[in-house]
């Protein structure tokens, strides 16, 4: 069983000198605290979709799934889920987005 010890020696001894170098850097600055990451994640990522922009998204395509989609008759097996619904093959992944631009094109959103 590994102690304590064994397991910082084994962290001390895994990191780089830059890595090292900016701990103690942010111990002497901040103390004992998370490091905040300056850039990168979900936060600074211009491109990740908003709340709001998420909500829309999923009330499209569940609204598009209950006009376009087949229910699965009965019990399938292997589907364990009820209300499985199936979109037509002719429905690719091309066509449900062109489908979404043209109603959001019409709401200006």
């Amino acid at each position: 069983m590994k102690t304590i010890a064994d397991v910082l020696v084994y962290f001390v001894d895994s990191l780089s000198q830059d890595r090292l170098t900016a701990l103690i850097k942010s111990y002497k600055e901040f103390g004992i605290s998370a490091r905040v990451k300056k850039c990168g994640g979900r936060s600074n990522n211009t491109r990740a979709l908003s709340f709001e922009d998420i909500k829309r998204v999923i009330h499209f395509i569940t609204s598009y799934a209950e006009d376009h989609a087949l229910v699965l008759p009965g019990r399938v097996p292997g589907v364990w889920k009820h209300g499985v619904k199936l979109l037509p093959s002719s429905n690719t992944k091309v066509v449900v987005y062109k489908s979404y631009l043209k109603a959001f094109e019409d709401t200006g959103i």
